[in-house]
C-alpha cells in the first residue's frame, strides 16, 4: 500500500497501481482472446502445441491484462 492508501506495488522505484477487478475481468478477456486464436491455429493452420505454450500463454495473458488495465486507466 502506498502512503495514501492506493493499491499497488513498488518496482525499482516506480509505483504500479493495481484495480483489482479490472485487472481480473480484462485478463479473462485476453485469455479468451488467446484461447479462441490458438483453437483457429489449430484447426486451420495445422499449428501443433509445445510444452511452454499453456504456461506462458497464461502469464502474458496476466501480464497483457494488466497492461490493458494500465491504459484503460491512464
Amino acid at each position: 500500500m502506498s502512503k495514501d492508501g492506493e493499491k499497488g506495488f513498488e518496482l525499482f522505484g516506480m509505483h504500479f497501481p493495481l484495480y483489482t477487478s479490472l485487472l481480473i475481468k480484462s485478463t479473462m478477456i485476453v485469455w479468451i482472446c488467446l484461447l479462441v486464436i490458438l483453437f483457429v491455429a489449430l484447426t486451420f493452420f495445422q499449428y501443433e502445441l509445445t510444452q511452454a505454450d499453456i504456461p506462458c500463454g497464461a502469464l502474458s495473458g496476466v501480464l497483457m491484462g494488466y497492461l490493458a488495465t494500465l491504459i484503460i486507466k491512464w
